[in-house]
């Protein structure tokens, strides 16, 4: 059943945006700095952390997204 679930949410989502290259380094690093500021009891950088990744994550879907219309 639950890999039923992961196979439903990847043919919903498509390719995971950590399919391009660097990306899957530049997350951890992004997710690192979170957990730093998290760790700091630091709420105004582990936001701007936060929102730094989640619009890192849409730019990379977005340009994955306009290959796979050209192609």
């Amino acid at each position: 059943k639950s890999l039923q679930v992961l196979h439903d949410a990847l043919a919903l989502l498509g390719p995971t945006t950590l399919m391009r290259a660097g990306r899957r380094e530049e997350a951890q690093a992004e997710h690192q700095r979170i957990l730093a500021a998290i760790e700091k009891r630091d709420c105004t950088s582990a936001e701007q952390e936060m929102r730094v990744h989640v619009r890192h994550g849409v730019e990379v879907r977005q340009a994955m997204r306009a290959i796979a219309v050209r192609d």
